[in-house]
């Protein structure tokens, strides 16, 4: 969109649309004229998204260790309470040992 020239997409819309208006006053003919336009202006890009395979140590075991430890963080840190940091501690052994462990 950074590269559109507004001006002469303005002038050429009001051209065609004026145009297009007066003689055939078909919505058909009025979306075809407004994509033709468009096209020109801001062509569609087409992407290839490639698919990656998780890492064979990234299982749901890991996940729900690594998940477990961002809600007690976010619990001690809401708290600020010695048993909620207990709790994260624990957590984080917890999911470092699932990750030592599964990258081993």
């Amino acid at each position: 969109m950074k590269r559109i020239d507004i001006v002469k997409l303005k002038f050429e819309l009001t051209h065609a649309l004026n145009s297009t208006f007066y003689t055939n006053p078909d919505a058909g003919e009025f979306e075809k004229v407004l994509k033709d336009l468009i096209d020109h202006h801001a062509p569609e890009k087409s992407r290839v998204a490639m698919k990656r395979t998780l890492a064979p140590w990234f299982n749901d075991d890991f996940y729900s260790a690594k998940r477990l430890r961002r809600n007690k963080e976010r619990k001690w840190q809401g708290t600020r309470l010695d048993s909620d940091w207990i709790e994260y501690r624990q957590a984080v052994e917890n999911f470092e040992h699932h990750y030592q462990g599964s990258k081993i």
